[in-house]
């Protein structure tokens, strides 16, 4: 099992010109998720937001050997609208 964090702010607005990501979408392959949101410098576990709120998610997934391979590397999951990263969130699976 692989965890991935994202640390987020709460929009007001859909980002607009979001494009799909080509590649496998990670979606089916999620078997946990976790959101908190910060609250005097600590992160509190929560399940609602208000907007400008600074939440983090822990996404767990977990991959089969067949799914990244030499010829299909990439894979993508699409943040719930409402939520803006504050940057493009990359890394390695």
């Amino acid at each position: 099992m692989v965890v991935f964090t994202v640390i987020a702010t709460i929009g007001s607005l859909i980002v607009p010109g979001l494009t799909q990501e080509t590649g496998t979408d990670l979606t089916p392959y999620i078997t946990a998720v976790s959101t908190e949101k910060a609250i005097d410098g600590e992160w509190i576990s929560a399940t609602e937001f208000t907007l400008e709120d600074s939440i983090r998610i822990t996404i767990n997934y977990a991959l089969g050997a067949d799914i990244v391979t030499l010829d299909s590397k990439t894979v993508y999951y699409q943040i719930p609208s409402g939520i803006g990263l504050n940057d493009t969130e990359r890394g390695s699976v």
